[in-house]
């Protein structure tokens, strides 16, 4: 019996095909610079031929992408016009993102300052042949020495990669990170083109090369699918020294909520020798980011947020002491000259200011103000303004310090200034007799895209703590003046404390200060009695007045504080502040705060008569205008700048002399006015000004009728006048 056995074959087949990676980045990419105007964005072929995988992706000008696919080379560097400069400092900041893939991902990319003679066409020499480790800059990692790897590199260099692929083999295309702690992605810094940066290590008989980086920073995973952020703050070498430092903080914000950045912080600071690394008496190199890969991919990605130099700003600071009216000084060595020396209380103002002198325009500043030490923050204002405006108002205000410390300003455009001051008054320190200074510990930072200002705040202030001399009575804001009239002085009643051992001749001044914390005027102690209002007897606790406690009468006159004030002090409330200070003008007293409240006031000034001409009767009426020069005014003084109206109201024309005559020789009457208010502030241009003269408007419209039985004499007549205000 023969069985036939029946099989199938199943034919299994696999194709292989070769496709570019495909990004997982988030829908939205970073806000960044357009690259044409910062970058050589041809991407040429490298020096060699080789081809160049950077690449602009469509759609996206702002974003450039370094590499996507197997065995690729990329780069992109900064053109001629902006060239990295060496001796100023400067600020750059990216956004770089690296794909997402789980496994077999690599290589990397690095952020690269060259002086390559290769220019903006440099590359690591050959990095074909699937070398990935070199990420386009380091030398190839076999060679006969050091001096020979070195020369492979792109020449006169420093970079900082940014490697997702641990090469730890020794092998060609591998080795480099052989020194590397164990993790699949790290942070490094180096020279590729100095030959100290490799470290030989035979093989039987060939010599491998691994970078000497055992001091790379791990990062668990750069290819996650989220954007990273990059800044680097350069600052140049000092007077007497050809030595630069580049700070870096990799991680240091997150990108839209994405969780990446937690724990995963790489930062440190790096000396650079700049005759050492570009050459002798280098100015200028050319910066921007290399990648490759190898037998594995990634997508590597780069958004430049911030880089130096496209707009021209010219930056100033002042400290002033608002209590003593000084200018705190700036000093190199960061001492503390006696002018910046402050009392507890005194009031400090600082000012950042930036005047945009050409370029592109300044977008989206963002302003970030740390807090100040021993300073309590009661106002911040943002100024923006054209050049040589005046009167200028703050565009936004806090009376705190900002909670999230980041401000967005508006744009600011070619010739205009951005300006803010922060105001603050000295508060107490804790320990007896402390001497703490007022710093600021961080810059204060305008930072925008396309160019950024810092603002190192120098060590301002001394705190001298001082028990207070005087208690200054009522420490409370409920406490009022009144004033009616334009021209007052001004006049205050209060208590005044002496609460020390010191000869109270010292503190021998009151300083009044105005809404902005300036100084209006100040009244100096006489040192005897019978003093004049702009002095004060208020001595106590010595050889003159053994008390330690009084009562303060002071006059403000009139021509002291107008002039400073003569557009503040106008109907309404204004607040005043008052303090005592020494010989040296520091504050040794607490505040009073005072309302100065100024009431509103309409007033008629009129003359007291009014002249007709003589005339001579022939039996017919007579209608008579006043004597153009009969020297009649009337004047309404309108200080509430309210609306107002005028009557007027006319007794019968009478014999001098004789009031209780009851005949009637004549009127004096307004023309066209038949009962009606005969003036308001409703029916003419100079409604609340505050002073109306009307008289030549009114002495056009009155007129004296005379009968032609009237015998021949003097006559009179009153007119009433009614001056009202009306709602406005």
């Amino acid at each position: 019996m023969h069985r036939k056995i029946l099989g199938s074959l199943v034919l299994v087949l696999t194709i292989l095909t070769s496709t570019p990676l495909v990004a997982n980045a988030a829908d939205t990419v970073p806000e960044g610079i357009n690259l044409e105007s910062v970058f050589d964005a041809s991407f040429t072929t490298f020096e060699d031929q080789q081809k160049n995988a950077a690449h602009v992706p469509a759609g996206s000008p702002n974003m450039v992408e370094i590499t996507n696919d197997k065995s690729q080379v990329g780069a992109i560097w900064s053109n001629e016009q902006h060239k990295f400069k060496l001796h100023e400092e400067k600020h750059v900041s990216m956004w770089i993102y690296f794909g997402k893939k789980t496994n077999y991902a690599g290589d990397g990319i690095a952020f690269v300052l060259h002086n390559d003679s290769n220019k903006t066409r440099a590359i690591a020499k050959d990095v074909r042949n699937n070398n990935g480790q070199s990420l386009g800059v380091w030398g190839k990692n076999s060679a006969n020495s050091s001096q020979e790897v070195a020369k492979n590199a792109i020449q006169n260099s420093w970079a900082l990669e940014f490697d997702t692929y641990r090469n730890d083999t020794l092998s060609d295309g591998s080795g480099l990170d052989l020194k590397v702690p164990k993790g699949q992605s790290h942070v490094y810094a180096g020279f590729p083109g100095k030959p100290e940066t490799y470290l030989p290590i035979p093989k039987k008989s060939k010599t491998y090369y691994l970078a000497n980086n055992e001091h790379a920073k791990p990062i668990s995973n750069l290819v996650d699918g989220q954007w990273h952020h990059l800044s680097l703050d350069w600052y140049p070498p000092v007077a007497n020294s050809n030595q630069g430092t580049m700070h870096y903080k990799f991680n240091d914000k997150i990108y839209r909520g994405a969780d990446s950045a937690a724990g995963n912080i790489a930062e440190d600071t790096v000396k650079i020798n700049l005759d050492e690394t570009f050459g002798s008496d280098v100015q200028e190199v050319y910066w921007g980011f290399t990648g490759s890969t190898g037998n594995n991919a990634e997508i590597a990605r780069v958004v430049f947020e911030s880089v130096p130099d496209l707009v021209n700003l010219k930056s100033t600071q002042q400290v002033v002491n608002l209590t003593t009216q000084q200018v705190l000084a700036s000093t190199a060595d960061g001492s503390i000259p006696a002018s910046n020396h402050v009392n507890v209380n005194d009031k400090l103002e600082y000012t950042f200011a930036s005047e945009h002198e050409g370029g592109q325009a300044w977008k989206n500043v963002h302003l970030t103000l740390p807090p100040i030490d021993n300073l309590v923050v009661s106002k911040v204002e943002v100024y923006q303004y054209p050049k040589d405006t005046q009167n200028v108002v703050p565009k936004k205000s806090w009376h705190s310090w900002p909670s999230n410390q980041t401000i967005i300003s508006e744009l600011v455009k070619t010739g205009e200034h951005l300006e803010v001051k922060v105001t603050g008054e000295v508060k107490k320190p804790t320990a007896t007799n402390a001497q703490v200074k007022v710093v600021q510990k961080q810059p204060v930072i305008f930072n925008a895209p396309n160019g950024q200002i810092k603002f190192e705040v120098p060590p301002t202030a001394l705190i001298d703590n001082k028990r207070y001399a005087y208690g200054f009575w009522p420490n409370k804001k409920n406490h009022a003046i009144n004033r009616i009239d334009e021209n007052d002085d001004i006049t205050v009643k209060t208590t005044i404390t002496y609460a020390g051992s010191v000869d109270t001749r010292a503190f021998n001044q009151i300083v009044m200060v105005g809404e902005d914390d300036r100084e209006i005027c100040r009244f100096k102690n006489a040192d005897k009695k019978g003093a004049s209002p702009a002095e004060l007897y208020f001595l106590m606790g010595d050889d003159h007045d053994n008390v330690n406690s009084k009562s303060l009468e002071f006059t403000i006159p009139y021509q002291d504080y107008h002039e400073k004030l003569a557009n503040l002090f106008r109907v309404g409330k204004h607040p005043l502040a008052f303090y005592v200070a020494d010989k040296n003008n520091r504050q040794v007293s607490n505040y009073i705060y005072l309302d100065l409240t100024i009431q509103g006031q309409l007033k008629l000034v009129v003359s007291p008569q009014m002249v007709f001409e003589s005339i001579t009767l022939t039996g017919q009426d007579r209608e008579l205008a006043p004597q153009e020069k009969s020297g009649w005014y009337l004047k309404i003084l309108n200080h509430g700048k309210q609306d107002w109206n005028l009557q007027a109201d006319v007794e019968q024309l009478k014999p001098q002399g004789n009031s209780s005559a009851k005949e009637s020789v004549g009127e004096l009457y307004f023309q066209g006015v038949a009962g009606e208010p005969i003036a308001s502030s409703n029916n003419t241009k100079m409604n609340k000004n505050l002073e109306h003269d009307i008289g030549s408007q009114l002495k056009g419209k009155l007129r004296l009728k005379i009968f032609g039985s009237a015998p021949a004499g003097e006559y009179s007549a009153k007119i009433i006048w009614t001056l009202k205000s009306t709602p406005a």
